[in-house]
């Protein structure tokens, strides 16, 4: 008996978001499979799935977190006696933390410094000294009317919650239920519900090749402050989560980035009516389809006060379901200001003195034909 596709997160343990299928090497398909709860005596029929493979399918219905045994009716075979499970992402944002994030100066590379010094974790910056503090408020301040207006009342229009559960959210669901992750195992993750979400049609009409879509994706969400990706090490780690503000001309408005499960957004939605907050789930623009991007999830909040207040609703709403939020620090302006500009990054270049470019060819890019070009390597400009 074999397990196969699905969304594996263990030993012979796959997530609820998309079941896998057991496949009998050698079958004929006309066996009878069943599944078998552990301590339990009932067996279960799997329905045969409508293709010439011997392939069954698991009960959409199947009991979360608990060991079942997968069996072939009056016959033994090879992995009939391995132990499964099918399991959920639920809470597990909240095992997210930032200590297992890497620290990054401010060209994004790691540091192991983080004492009195200012660098960034996930999304966010961190500043030891108070002159640097200073500094990243003036730097933000030009900017802080667009995202904290003095109009805080609206007519509250009318947004859409949205439908959740879709297989956009299931590459999320399974990078938060996992917390740390290689780049190999997302990759895997993604054709799996790449090639089941979407008809041979579809997949017909997508115009980029399935090796960009998995590798841009990763580097979307990296964008989108969903995760930090190590190139070098391949390593992903979810960020916690956490609102961000951003622009809106009345009221506030919060955007969730980090891990998030379906729960979290349940809870995030049953809080904020009682705080009188707007939640919203967006799909994202179809035009990004292929790359299956998470949906935007935000909050809004409007009212005849004063903005600190509807901020302090917001920060109870935060509090109540563990999601970071500093409304009066912009990552946005704060990570420019922090970045490191194009001679800093050049003066902290090591040389390589023993580099051989072993014979290959070179190449350089003409800003004319806007093209890299062939160049013998004797013209090549090394003054840099």
């Amino acid at each position: 008996l074999i397990i196969h596709k699905g969304i594996k997160v263990g030993v012979r343990s796959w997530l609820v978001d998309l079941l896998p299928e057991v496949e009998l090497e050698n079958g004929h398909g006309g066996e009878d499979l069943y599944l078998l709860y552990e301590g339990s005596d009932d067996k279960i029929p799997l329905t045969r799935k409508d293709v010439d493979q011997p392939i069954w399918l698991l009960p959409t219905d199947i009991r979360i977190n608990t060991g079942f045994y997968l069996k072939v009716q009056n016959d033994a075979v090879k992995g009939d006696q391995l132990k499964n499970f099918i399991v959920d992402s639920c809470g597990k944002e909240n095992e997210l933390s930032e200590t297992a994030l890497p620290a990054r100066d401010k060209f994004g590379q790691i540091t192991n410094s983080r004492e009195g010094s200012t660098y960034m974790i996930g999304s966010r910056l961190l500043a030891e000294d108070e002159v640097v503090e200073r500094k990243l408020n003036l730097r933000q301040e030009p900017y802080v009317h667009a995202f904290r207006p003095l109009i805080t009342y609206d007519n509250e229009p009318a947004y859409q919650f949205g439908n959740y559960v879709q297989h956009n959210d299931f590459i999320l669901n399974y990078l938060t239920y996992k917390g740390e992750s290689s780049s190999r195992e997302y990759f895997d993750v993604f054709e799996s519900v790449y090639q089941k979400e979407f008809t041979p049609e579809e997949l017909e009409s997508h115009t980029i090749e399935l090796s960009k879509l998995k590798r841009w994706s990763l580097s979307y969400l990296d964008y989108m402050g969903i995760l930090d990706y190590e190139y070098t090490t391949k390593r992903i780690v979810v960020n916690p989560p956490q609102f961000i503000l951003i622009p809106t001309p009345r009221g506030r408005r919060a955007l969730l980035i980090g891990g998030r499960t379906p729960k979290l957004i349940m809870k995030l939605k049953e809080s904020a009516e009682d705080e009188g907050l707007i939640v919203t789930v967006e799909p994202q623009d179809s035009s990004l389809t292929p790359f299956l991007l998470p949906s935007a999830v935000s909050v809004a909040c409007f009212g005849e006060c004063k903005g600190h207040e509807l901020e302090n609703r917001i920060q109870n709403l935060a509090k109540s379901c563990s999601v970071i939020f500093e409304p009066t620090k912009l990552p946005q302006f704060r990570l420019a200001e922090f970045s490191g500009d194009l001679p800093d990054y050049v003066n902290q270049l090591v040389p390589d003195q023993f580099f051989d470019d072993s014979g290959w060819p070179a190449r350089v890019f003409d800003i004319n034909e806007l093209r890299f070009v062939p160049i013998s390597s004797e013209n090549i400009n090394r003054t840099y």
